[in-house]
């Protein structure tokens, strides 16, 4: 299961604040939209972190997560 089954993301879809319980190895984590443009990042974040989708547009984001142990993890989160 390793730090991806540690993380948790809901509501998927999001209409407003999508929420994240994380493992602290969890250093940053970027939203980016279909064209790979990053959206919203957020540096230094806490095992319990909030994020604002209200402002995007509908459609899917890659919310991609970085773990200082092993990389990247990336969750599709649809937006609605």
């Amino acid at each position: 299961e390793g730090v991806a089954g540690q993380i948790q993301v809901s509501p998927n879809p999001v209409q407003d604040v999508l929420s994240f319980t994380l493992p602290s190895s969890i250093s940053s984590v970027k939203v980016m939209n279909a064209l790979g443009q990053v959206m919203i990042e957020k540096n230094n974040v806490s095992e319990t972190l909030k994020i604002d989708f209200s402002a995007l547009a509908t459609g899917t984001y890659m919310v991609v997560l970085l773990d200082k142990n092993s990389g990247a993890i990336v969750r599709k989160v649809q937006k609605y």
